[in-house]
């Protein structure tokens, strides 16, 4: 493959803004100011917002954005659960139970005839705020952190190696050899290592061979100089397995933890496999096939629009490298980022896996490239086509 250009889209933002404020330095008249370089004539300048590939650099801040941004998807994790009708059958049987509790537990006692009707306001009020916060604490420490944890581990743990087809390899730097023929001095000191301190390293990176390489790539998004969205297109011919492996059953783990907590030997049903399964990550992909991952933008610049530019520059970068298909795969967290590719990407479902009882979900997405470089095309002259006209407009009636 040959090597890739890194392509830099820069867009900048303006608003208008007039500063009309004047200085009063000491005793002078109203109209004395004080002196002030020139002011810019037409509107001032927002935010530069510029798209590039991704830097060695940028790496604690694309974590960042990616796991603030699936935390931020919590609330939407929440509601796609009390929307589930197993979640109401389950919180409306488990109420009827505990308030025909009610008369069971008061009747051979002594109280006041308001004990029962307040024990069940209570009951009623009790048990809404702790479903709801069991729901809440479920999606966020579990399913949010399983999410997070899956990019951590692999793709993102290393994003140069992943995604721009570099090798990376760790050596132990060797004082005698490395550094004893070439002493540096600074101020007539030599500048050496302490010995007794942990052996220093350094990483070595090489570019992989032209036959590993492939269309994978990783864009940030920045505002003003700083990270603040990611998007990349990741094409691996093998399947990539998970490297946190197949974690036990949320039952297995708490029947574990009660067993060691009461210093109790752990029966073998509780027991995960001998030889742990390997979790499939990423599936295969051909060579005229790629997907859109890592989609994530900080929560202050959501709905600005940003998502639209780091999916269109994704499709033109797979245009470019005879990527023929694009495939996304979302959960129920994800429902706003997959209405944004349904609705104005034109990406269309293929399959739909649940995976969990109250609603979750993991869906398939595919869109053609060429069908979407031909919509985003024509889209594109019709806008020429409509800022010309209204330009045409103006001046007649300027005229």
């Amino acid at each position: 493959m040959p090597a890739r250009k890194q392509s830099v889209l820069l867009f900048t933002l303006t608003t208008g803004m007039a500063d009309e404020d004047q200085i009063k330095v000491g005793n002078a008249s109203k109209g004395s100011v004080a002196s002030e370089p020139p002011k810019e004539t037409g509107p001032t300048r927002g935010p530069g917002i510029m798209l590039r590939t991704f830097q060695p650099s940028d790496l604690p801040y694309a974590k960042h954005i990616y796991y603030s941004t699936y935390f931020g998807q919590v609330p939407q994790g929440v509601k796609s659960k009390l929307l589930h009708p197993l979640t109401w059958a389950l919180f409306i049987g488990s109420y009827a139970y505990l308030l025909a509790l009610v008369p069971i537990v008061i009747s051979d006692m002594n109280f006041p005839w308001w004990t029962g009707p307040a024990l069940r306001i209570f009951i009623t009020f009790a048990w809404t705020v702790l479903s709801f916060a069991g729901l809440f604490v479920y999606t966020d420490r579990k399913e949010a952190v399983d999410g997070i944890e899956d990019a951590m581990c692999n793709d993102m743990k290393d994003i140069e190696e992943y995604y721009l087809g570099w090798n990376k390899e760790e050596r132990v730097v060797e004082d005698d050899k490395d550094f004893h023929s070439s002493k540096a001095v600074e101020g007539g000191k030599k500048v050496t290592f302490d010995k007794s301190s942990k052996a220093a390293t350094e990483v070595i990176r090489t570019r992989k061979p032209d036959e590993e390489r492939t269309a994978s790539q990783f864009w940030v998004l920045t505002i003003n100089s700083i990270p603040s969205a990611t998007v990349a297109i990741d094409q691996h011919h093998d399947i990539v397995y998970n490297a946190r492996g197949v974690m036990l059953a949320p039952w297995k783990q708490a029947g574990q933890f009660l067993c060691r907590r009461y210093h109790l030997s752990i029966p073998k049903f509780l027991e995960g496999p001998a030889v742990p399964k390997q979790a499939v990550l990423f599936p295969a992909h051909k060579k005229n096939e790629a997907s859109l991952q890592r989609l994530a933008i900080q929560g202050e610049y959501q709905g600005f629009g940003l998502s639209n530019i780091l999916i269109s520059r994704a499709m033109m970068w797979a245009n470019e490298h005879n990527i023929e298909v694009v495939y996304a795969t979302v959960n129920q967290m994800q429902k706003p980022a997959q209405n944004i590719l349904k609705n104005k990407h034109g990406f269309r479902q293929i399959s739909r896996k649940s995976t969990g009882w109250f609603g979750q979900y993991e869906m398939v997405l595919q869109c053609n490239v060429k069908d979407w470089v031909e919509k985003y095309e024509k889209d594109l002259k019709e806008k020429e086509e409509s800022e010309k006209q209204l330009k045409e407009e103006q001046s007649s009636k300027e005229q």
